[in-house]
């Protein structure tokens, strides 16, 4: 997949590619209840602030912020970190379209 794209945006390849990884594995019904199961454990709806404790805060915080990074890269489509790649790298990327689709 994307062979022959330039070498510098090698990093957009891979982001493109764990982003489908992850789309395919949370995609289905299990990875949904997989999902669920890990955003209710990192307590993505709760607050994070154990009070008087700044240790369990910063835990909880931790754990918290993982779950918000998987919920962040379930949010992106491939096209739009191939849009994103371009806008950054000024390359035209619009030959990949039918790679990713």
């Amino acid at each position: 997949m994307f062979s022959h794209v330039p070498k510098k945006l090698g990093a957009w390849r891979k982001r493109v590619g764990l982003n489908r990884a992850y789309h395919e594995t949370f995609g289905s019904p299990q990875g949904q209840r997989v999902l669920a199961d890990i955003l209710a454990r990192a307590k993505v709806l709760s607050t994070s602030h154990s009070p008087g404790d700044a240790h369990d805060t910063a835990f909880n915080e931790g754990r918290r912020a993982l779950g918000l990074e998987i919920v962040g890269e379930l949010r992106w489509t491939e096209m739009e970190l191939l849009k994103l790649a371009e806008e950054k790298t000024g390359h035209d990327l619009s030959v990949f379209d039918e790679e990713v689709s």
